[in-house]
């Protein structure tokens, strides 16, 4: 049996949006405190519904709710998506790709250090994703499945050698080329383990 988050007459988008709202508000020590996020998900209508695995797969196609392991994921990847059309990333967007397998032979050669400039962006890049992480971990460890734990721990791990991949960069240990080669193999070496 796994236990899902439901609320009558929702859709995807109201999920979405409130269980965001809630990691958000529930942020401690850089981490989601699952009592603070049900608590905020209560107070929002919402309620916890066992369901046998069977079930969840004949109906979710007719409700949002029932996987929200995907439901996250998909509005985690559209903050992505956000973030990468902020303008004020756009002078990043020569040196990197907003998604890490897009990142090319060219940029990989990229020679530069950081400039001053980047560096403010870079921090306050560095913190919104922390936070987009610690949710997709979080969600990860409640809703994954049988691999729950597994894929939290792997997520976990890989944001470590994110963040050293970032500060790299930030102090100047490595220019825009290693870091760009660097968290391609990241992302690949994520999605290899993941799909194990």
């Amino acid at each position: 049996m796994n236990t899902v988050w439901v609320k009558l007459g929702t859709d995807e988008n109201l999920f979405s949006q409130e269980t965001n709202l809630c990691a958000n508000q529930s942020q401690s020590s850089g981490a989601v405190d699952q009592i603070l996020f049900a608590s905020c998900m209560t107070t929002k209508g919402w309620h916890l519904e066992s369901q046998p695995e069977s079930l969840q797969q004949a109906v979710a196609s007719d409700s949002p709710s029932v996987n929200p392991l995907k439901e996250t994921l998909d509005a985690l990847v559209r903050e992505k998506e956000k973030r990468c059309q902020n303008p004020e990333l756009e002078s990043f967007s020569p040196k990197t790709a907003c998604d890490p397998t897009d990142v090319t032979p060219q940029r990989i050669s990229d020679k530069a250090s950081v400039s001053s400039e980047e560096k403010s962006i870079i921090l306050k890049l560095r913190e919104e994703i922390k936070k987009s992480q610690a949710c997709a971990v979080e969600t990860y460890r409640n809703h994954g499945g049988d691999n729950s734990e597994r894929s939290a721990q792997v997520l976990e791990s890989r944001q470590i050698f994110n963040d050293k991949n970032v500060m790299d960069l930030y102090e100047g240990q490595q220019t825009w080329g290693a870091f760009d080669q660097r968290r391609k193999e990241l992302c690949l070496q994520l999605k290899d383990v993941l799909s194990r």
